[in-house]
């Protein structure tokens, strides 16, 4: 889990090999399966 440094963005790992991005202030949600990430290695 990290915060972004201007503190507008939550981003979480799992172990489903999902990276999910939260933009903090709407609340909307960005979800990624890291092995389609092209440069992510897993």
């Amino acid at each position: 889990m990290a915060i972004s440094p201007q503190g507008g963005i939550f981003a979480s790992g799992s172990d489903d090999q999902t990276l999910r991005l939260w933009q903090l202030k709407t609340g909307q949600r960005w979800e990624f399966w890291l092995k389609t990430l092209p440069g992510l290695m897993a």
